[in-house]
């Protein structure tokens, strides 16, 4: 039987998304790019760089 996989970094909730480059599964909560300025080859296809994305247009700016 085959178990779904668990997000990398909370083991307790189901990683639902992939990253290729690192091997890893992430949860909804994690699925931002580990590493958005450096080079990777899977950046173009990848979901979690387009989700972090998102939610990066979603946050406010904060000037200090």
């Amino acid at each position: 039987m085959l178990s779904e996989p668990l997000c990398s970094r909370h083991q307790d909730k189901p990683g639902g998304y992939y990253c290729m480059k690192y091997a890893e599964y992430l949860c909804e909560k994690c699925a931002s790019c580990r590493d958005p300025k450096g080079y990777c080859k899977f950046r173009t296809a990848c979901i979690i760089n387009a989700i972090g994305r998102q939610k990066m247009k979603k946050t406010p700016y904060l000037d200090f």
